[in-house]
């Protein structure tokens, strides 16, 4: 048996599902990417700091896609944008690992970056002239997703269920308003990060909804993403074990709502 997705550790509570900082000056307008983000010759002008190994990858790709489905994007303006930049050829996205995002923007090494906690750093360290962005496209997602492998479902399944405990405990804490304020100084001491503060740590624990989830339609949004990374013909059809949520919390599905502000 292969890994399964076990579950979500937390969603959004925006539903804006990605944020992006970008350098002021450049003055990106993510309603106008053709206008801003590509010179009139048709070049990149914002390349895109993102650590393709992660969600943001296919989050800032989601972004692209939707805005060239609203038509404010050509598809070959789409597929500029969307590609890795490399050695021989250029492209809108450029990796970079999280601890070397910040740094990278600031230098204008890139003119946008696409990630999580680290947006709030360079903020922080940039002042005014970083520029924190929201996309103007919906797209529901579960910040961390939990993901065992086949052997360990197999031969390990009463640590799985410890380890899945433990992480709704941390979810509890960060959710309790008398022990979030130490888990945020916790946090902030152990990244040791310039300009990380607990004040930024307890901002970024605010924006999420911190809890052990299980997506609804959490089928659809796979193939949505695994689309917007070329994986065509994915099938999620045996790749999610509910059976370790439904065994703490009963069987019920359930994802957050930014109509109402719960989990529903």
């Amino acid at each position: 048996m292969g890994g399964m997705i076990i579950g979500s550790i937390s969603v959004n509570k925006s539903s804006t599902a990605y944020d992006f900082a970008a350098l002021t000056e450049y003055d990106v307008d993510l309603d106008d990417p053709a206008g801003t983000m590509l010179n009139t010759d048709g070049t990149i002008r914002v390349h895109t700091g993102i650590d393709t190994t992660t969600g943001y990858f296919g989050g800032f790709r989601g972004y692209l896609y939707s805005a060239w489905q609203d038509g404010k994007l050509t598809e070959d303006q789409y597929n500029l944008l969307r590609s890795v930049k490399t050695s021989d050829k250029d492209g809108g996205i450029v990796h970079i690992q999280f601890d070397s995002q910040v740094t990278a923007l600031l230098q204008d090494k890139v003119q946008m970056l696409c990630s999580g906690n680290t947006l709030n750093v360079a903020k922080e360290r940039g002042g005014d002239d970083v520029t924190i962005l929201s996309s103007p496209y919906e797209d529901p997602v579960g910040a961390c997703v939990i993901i065992a492998s086949g052997e360990v479902l197999e031969e390990k399944q009463d640590k799985v269920l410890k380890v899945m405990k433990a992480f709704d405990k941390a979810c509890a804490d960060i959710e309790n308003p008398e022990t979030k304020e130490s888990v945020s100084e916790y946090c902030a001491e152990f990244y040791n990060v310039s300009g990380w503060t607990a004040d930024s740590q307890e901002t970024f624990f605010n924006s999420q909804y911190w809890d052990i989830c299980m997506m609804k339609d959490v089928e659809d949004f796979l193939i949505r993403k695994a689309a917007l990374l070329d994986y065509n013909d994915f099938d999620p059809t045996g790749r999610i074990d509910y059976s370790f949520l439904e065994a703490m919390y009963g069987d019920d599905p359930y994802t957050y709502d930014p109509a109402t502000g719960t989990l529903i």
